[in-house]
């Protein structure tokens, strides 16, 4: 039954794009439009669903309808390919016709796994970037998964805005920079839909402190080296040592004496490259970031001026 009410959508679908009328096309791009949603019907019957797609989409590049989102959106679900298909069925929504069909069971259920974020700056130029894509300029929204998202904002090389949302499934978030060019932040935060408050204060950037932005890997990395080389130093001259020891039993032995002079000079080696590892781990270790981005900075020392006294006040922010 289930198959059977989604053939019938889609068998549907043809006509409606042949009878409406959202776009002037011209009629060879229509003919075309008609031979590729022809094509996409017959792969999507045969349960081809990822060359569906490709003939759907080949037909709304021909012909554009909500017709034609609204069946890419049903081969993407079919396919597994959530986000795909949460972001076509957004597109179709948003030219749905009160007289459509309702959503079947399975786009439904496609809704309620993924979040949408919107992001809205008040500089036009200022560039998004939303878990490290670049998503639009200006105000951008964007269909993910639930979990954490990274946003951030620019305006050329300068970071204008940094943010860690918290997406939660089947909900709308919005962030919402009325004053991008002053802000800079960076957070954690559960979007609940509402703009920052006003005023809110913000972490201080610049100085010595933006070079530590390493990650903890590399620390781990070079220290797991040096722990390494310390570990194959050790052995060589415990080894350069008990060759020492047997040529002095029997200094007759010129090949004890030639190998523990070449175990040396290894030993010798050994512990100058560790030496170097060592120091390398301690550059790595003050220059690496140890909290995470969105945590860290909360609490800040700043001077407080009064009537005939100062001192200084502790703020934290969020």
């Amino acid at each position: 039954m289930r198959l059977r009410s989604c053939v019938t959508l889609i068998a549907i679908a043809f006509p409606l794009v042949l009878g409406s009328r959202p776009t002037q096309a011209a009629p060879a791009d229509k003919q075309l439009a008609r031979r590729h949603f022809a094509r996409g019907k017959r792969h999507f019957l045969a349960g081809e669903y990822a060359k569906a797609v490709r003939a759907f989409e080949q037909a709304y590049h021909h012909r554009p309808h909500r017709v034609i989102l609204f069946n890419i959106a049903l081969a993407q679900a079919r396919r597994g390919k959530a986000l795909a298909a949460a972001t076509q069925l957004r597109l179709y929504l948003q030219q749905a016709h009160p007289s459509d069909p309702p959503l079947p069971a399975e786009l439904r259920r496609i809704q309620r796994r993924v979040g949408v974020l919107w992001v809205r700056v008040k500089n036009p130029l200022a560039r998004i970037y939303i878990d490290g894509r670049f998503v639009g300029v200006g105000s951008a929204v964007l269909v993910v998964r639930p979990g954490q998202s990274a946003v951030v904002v620019k305006l050329g090389l300068r970071v204008l805005a940094r943010k860690i949302l918290r997406i939660t499934a089947g909900k709308k978030h919005l962030w919402d920079l009325p004053d991008a060019d002053a802000t800079t932040s960076t957070t954690t935060a559960e979007s609940t839909g509402a703009s920052p408050a006003p005023g809110a204060t913000t972490p201080p950037s610049g100085g010595w402190r933006r070079f530590r932005r390493l990650h903890w890997g590399y620390f781990t990395a070079t220290t797991g080296a040096t722990v390494s080389l310390l570990i194959a130093a050790i052995a060589t001259s415990v080894q350069a040592r008990s060759l020492h020891d047997d040529y002095a039993a029997d200094p007759t032995n010129t090949a004890l004496r030639d190998q523990g002079q070449r175990t040396q000079r290894v030993s010798n080696a050994l512990w100058g490259v560790t030496v170097a590892s060592a120091v390398a781990a301690a550059v790595v270790a003050i220059f690496t970031r140890w909290k995470p981005a969105e945590r860290a900075q909360r609490f800040a020392l700043r001077p407080t001026l009064g009537l005939g006294q100062a001192g200084l006040s502790l703020h934290r922010w969020h």
